[in-house]
Formats: structure tokens, sequence, C-alpha cells
């Protein structure tokens, strides 16, 4: 057999197969001879440029049709136009009228309508805006009011309003406080009433009469009418409490003023229940101050009300009381209890300042015909019962139920300064 190539080499004879190589070719047989004229491949080209593409119009507006007149098809310039004062969009649109036709025929034509500016919208709250253009009765409800006629002028600052001035007047030992409606009179020394038309204000006025070791006799009238102990002035609206407060402090103040012409200091304190308050009265005119709050240990901050009685109102009575009474007068919580406990301490402890300022008075306890007392006690030699004698029958049944209460056996003796063993009388 014949032998075969081996794999991939060129067969014996390329150039059969693939021709020559082109380095050994001519280029013209490789690519083709180049024309020998342009023209021939492409065309000539038009001696006239002319006579392919027409020759150029020597008039434009031949061409475009423009409009020999330009205001035909834009209208007249605005320094041309006539002034037009009609309605218009903001004032300064021509009517349709003026318009080019041009514009007209491309649009259809504007409705003069375009041009009218929209109704104005009734203002919020006029009598348009609730119909009544289209309602008769609505215009009536409408009508102007006549103007209000002018405030009186405010009073003077120095001179308060005549509900609430306070005029205390005094005769002797009695006493009138008014305030607007209400009058207050106070008389000391005669049988003891109260009535000022709050109940527990009056019960507070014999408390302070009570430690005071006076009588008071407050009578009270509101628009006229006299109230009756323990009887409230009203049940609704209660427009006269403070002035009630104030006339019966003042009133009380200017009456005590008159009958104990020599008070002189004090200071006591004063127990209740578990409300302590300390009072202090000044020898002189002075600041009065009522620090008697919290009036009761719940709600948070004390009571506001005890029935129809405000303690927020307590300090004008004491204010009151003072300033007429001519004293600095203080008075301060010490510890608070049961609302009720604290009002009576505070009305009693005013009271007992006005007892232990007065002369002669300045002793709280003690005999008071200034012999010299001594007094024993003895527990060990005391029998089955106990035998006390000091010559004050208050005293000894306070000492025998001391004895009774804490199981002993007491044995008091009171003797004159001799030391005779004669029981005081």
């Amino acid at each position: 057999p014949e032998q075969q190539p081996a794999f991939g080499a060129p067969p014996p004879d390329a150039a059969a197969a693939f021709g020559a190589a082109p380095e050994e070719q001519p280029a013209a047989a490789a690519f083709g001879a180049p024309p020998t004229d342009a023209a021939a491949q492409f065309g000539a080209p038009p001696p006239d440029a002319a006579a392919a593409f027409g020759a150029p119009p020597t008039d434009a507006s031949a061409a475009f049709d423009a409009p020999q007149d330009a205001a035909a098809m834009f209208g007249a310039p605005p320094e041309q136009q006539a002034s037009y004062d009609g309605p218009g969009v903001n004032g300064h649109v021509p009517p349709p009228e003026d318009f080019p036709p041009a514009a007209a025929a491309m649009f259809g034509g504007v409705p003069s309508s375009f041009y009218e500016s929209p109704p104005a919208a009734p203002a919020f709250g006029s009598p348009a805006s609730f119909g009544a253009e289209a309602s008769p009765a609505a215009a009536e409800a409408f009508e102007p009011t006549p103007p209000a006629p002018p405030m009186p002028a405010p009073p003077s600052p120095s001179t308060p309003p005549a509900s609430t001035a306070l005029e205390v007047t005094v005769d002797g030992t009695t006493a009138t406080a008014r305030c607007g409606a209400v009058a207050c009179t106070c008389v000391v020394q005669a049988p003891s009433s109260t009535a000022t038309g709050l109940p527990l204000l009056d019960a507070l006025v014999a408390v302070l009469s009570q430690a005071a070791d006076a009588t008071l006799a407050l009578e009270t009238t509101i628009g006229g009418q006299r109230q009756q102990f323990n009887v409230d002035y009203s049940t609704a609206s209660r427009p006269h409490d403070s002035a009630l407060f104030s006339c019966a402090g003042a009133a009380i103040g200017a009456a005590c003023r008159a009958a104990f012409r020599e008070l002189g200091q004090a200071r006591v304190t004063v127990v209740r229940g578990g409300a302590v308050v300390a009072a202090t009265l000044e020898g002189g005119a002075g600041a009065v101050v009522c620090d008697a709050a919290p009036y009761g240990r719940a709600p948070r901050g004390g009571r506001l009300r005890v029935g129809t009685y405000r303690t927020c109102l307590t300090p004008l009575f004491f204010e009151a009381l003072g300033l007429h009474l001519g004293r600095g007068l203080r008075l301060a919580s010490q510890r608070t209890g049961d609302a009720r406990d604290c009002l009576e301490a505070a009305f009693a402890a005013c009271g007992r300042l006005l007892r232990v300022a007065r002369p002669g008075e300045s002793m709280s306890c003690g005999p008071r015909t200034g012999s010299v007392a001594s007094c024993s006690v003895d527990l060990d030699r005391a029998d089955e019962t106990s035998d006390v004698a000091t010559g004050v029958e208050a005293v000894d049944a306070l000492l025998k139920a001391l004895a009774d209460v804490a199981g002993w056996r007491l044995q008091v003796r009171a003797a004159d300064g001799d030391g005779d063993g004669r029981a005081l009388s």
C-alpha cells in the first residue's frame, strides 16, 4: 500500500489545494483591477444641481405663504390696540372680539364667560354665608345691632367697692361691722347668744367666748333679715360667706377692745383632741397671722369644708379680729387632728389669749388671794380610798378622777404658808 502522510502534515502540494500564496499572486488578481474611471462606477455628477433639486426660490414669501401683514395673523402690537376697561383675567385681557381670526379658528372660539372673574365667595360668618339674601327671616336675624353703651369707669383703687367695704362702728361695749348686705353686732358682758347664719361658726364663737371667760352676744342680719341660732342662711349659692367671717371677727375684736382696754401680752397653747395650736398676743399693733391649716389629717391637705363651713375662710375671721382689736395676733398649728378639733383649738386659743391678757389674769392657775400654799402627796400611806383636800372643789374632783384612772390611792393636803395644816378655803 501507499504510504499515507503523517497527521497534520501539509499535503505534498499545498499550492494545488489552496492556490498560490498571496505574496506570489499579483494584487490585481487578488482584489480586482481598480476602475480606470470613477464616473463609470458611480455615475457622473449632474452638470447642473438645479436640474436635480430645482432652482431655489427667488422670493421666500412665495414658498411659505407668509402674510403680507403681520397684524392680520398675530394681531396689532399692544401699543396700537385700543384700551379696554371691561372684565377679564386679572383685568388685563382684551375681549374675544379683539382676538385675531386665526386663533378663533384654531380653538373654535373662546366663550365670553371664560374671561369673566368668578363671583367672590361670601366671608365666613357674614349674613350672605348663611343665606340671608335668599331668606328675609335670616336677613332680619343679621340686622346690625345698636352699639353697646359705654362701660362705666372702674372705681378708684383707693376706694373699694361698696359691696366689699368693711365699716365698723363702736358704741360703748357694742360694736357693729357692716360689709355689703351683712351686718354683725357684738355686745360684751351680755347674755351669751350667737347667730351668724352658719351653724358651725355659731358653735366656734361660743367656744371662743367660753375660753375668754366673757359673755359675748353676736347677732347677724343678712339683707335686713335677722339670722337664727344654728340655722344656715342658705343651702344653695353662698354669696355672703366671706362677708360673714370678716364682719363677725371685726365686731368681736372691736367690742373686746372697747371692753378690755388694758390688754397685755400673752402666749398660750391649747389642745383639743389630737390638734395643738399655739397662740401669741402682742402688746401693741402688729401683724395678724393665722396658720392653723391643715384642717384634718384626711384627705391630704386637710378638709375644705366641714358641713357648709369653708375652712379656707377661717383666716378672714382672725385677721379682722386682730386688726380691730389693735394687737398683733399669731396662731400656729403645732399638730393637726380632726378638722373639728383643729377649728375648736384655734378659736379656743384666741379666747384664752383674751382672758390671760386681761389685767389680773396673767396667772393661769394658783390661788387668787395671793397667799402661799403648800401641797403634799403620799402614795405609801394612802388608805383604800383617796383623801384629797385642796380647798378648791374643781381641783379635788380632778385629782380624784386621776387617782381612780391610774389605780392610785392619793392623800393630798393643802395648807397655807404658816404650815398649820389648815385647809385652804
